[in-house]
């Protein structure tokens, strides 16, 4: 009689990304460009969103986030938090944790048992991990701030502005933001406009520093982890040289 062995069920699992500090961890929650991310993206609308481009060029990527969006916000969050509770059972350490490499949390208000779910997952992050966790549009970062107040959360809701104007708007507002910045024949070009803007800006915008080192080609890279500018709430906006 032939046997068969049961394959255990699929279960989403903590991510890493090259350009991180060893140990980081990534939280993806769905594909890029899909209905996690809002149509008001302008690097969607410009084609130029690198985490579209990385998924056309490695299909797992994108079937990975296809299969978290699935699963249910709820579900992948209370597995993440399973996953960093088992890592710290073993000592193993977290220097830096971020949202979203690839794809975006939902794009519309939580459930009750979501927003629960989210709140523990933020809960279970080792105290004093910084952690980036950007959203597109001012609409999402309210929701996503207004759960922060709710359930007293410690962290930085940065928003992803769209526009030069809503760039703008955030410094006045002090509010935790990013702007790509496209002006540039290249990225060496967008490297110093970015410059120029943090410059006139007397210290409330800064350049990412690991986009800087990349674009300028460094031996030792400034890795994300290394600068936590992203986790910072007094940081009002990064910029980011469209690279």
């Amino acid at each position: 009689m032939k046997t068969t062995t049961k394959k255990p069920a699929w279960k989403p699992s903590l991510g890493s990304f090259s350009k991180a500090v060893q140990g980081a961890i990534s939280l993806n929650f769905g594909e890029s460009g899909g209905i996690n991310c809002s149509t008001k993206c302008e690097a969607l609308k410009l084609g130029v969103c690198y985490a579209v481009h990385t998924e056309k060029m490695k299909p797992s990527i994108q079937t990975s986030g296809e299969r978290k969006r699935k699963h249910g916000f709820a579900k992948v969050c209370l597995e993440y938090r399973n996953q960093i509770e088992r890592l710290e059972s073993k000592g193993k350490a977290i220097p830096w944790i971020r949202f979203s490499t690839f794809g975006s949390v939902p794009n519309r208000r939580l459930t009750g048992v979501e927003m629960q779910a989210f709140a523990d997952l933020v809960r279970s992050f080792p105290s004093g991990v910084p952690v980036h966790f950007p959203v597109e549009t001012k609409e999402k970062a309210e929701r996503f701030r207004a759960i922060a107040v709710a359930f007293d959360l410690s962290l930085v809701v940065r928003e992803s502005c769209q526009s030069d104007r809503r760039a703008n708007e955030t410094l006045a507002e002090n509010s935790p933001a990013s702007r790509i910045v496209y002006k540039g024949e290249n990225k060496r070009e967008r490297l110093v406009n970015a410059q120029k803007l943090a410059r006139k800006s007397k210290g409330k915008a800064r350049v990412c520093p690991a986009i800087a080192s990349t674009i300028l080609r460094r031996d030792n890279p400034v890795k994300c982890g290394q600068c936590t500018l992203c986790a910072r709430g007094d940081v009002n906006l990064i910029l980011y040289p469209q690279h």
